[in-house]
């Protein structure tokens, strides 16, 4: 997913999320300004899924990783044991980078939606 700074819309791209509980997920993005990669070097980042208890990912804690930072692509992971413990829900999230001077822009808002898995989860 490339996701463009310079978008014009202030609360960042409207990008909606369904997964599977216990599922992996590895969701990559390319943070683009001006059309050409952002160089993410000294950015962090953090995401909250909005559950009845919200749950935050930071690139501190592991979860949100840059993985070239010269052609800005950064990634959210969520092991299939944390996405087992999700509730099926449908529910609003987000996705921020937070520049090395503090300033915090929104990327991506959207619904994060949980379906139960049919099989059993491992």
């Amino acid at each position: 997913m490339i996701i463009s700074q310079n978008c014009g819309n202030p609360s960042g791209v409207q990008t909606n999320i369904s997964i599977i509980q216990g599922e992996t997920v590895a969701l990559s993005l390319t943070i683009q300004a001006n059309g050409a990669a952002l160089n993410l070097t000294g950015y962090s980042f953090k995401s909250q899924i909005n559950f009845e208890t919200p749950i935050e990912f930071t690139s501190g804690g592991g979860a949100i990783v840059v993985t070239d930072a010269v052609n800005g692509i950064v990634q959210l992971n969520m092991s299939s044991t944390t996405t087992a413990a999700f509730p099926t829900n449908y529910v609003p999230w987000d996705f921020w980078m937070i520049a090395p001077n503090g300033a915090e822009t929104p990327l991506i808002q959207g619904i994060f939606s949980v379906t139960p898995s049919v099989s059993p989860v491992p």
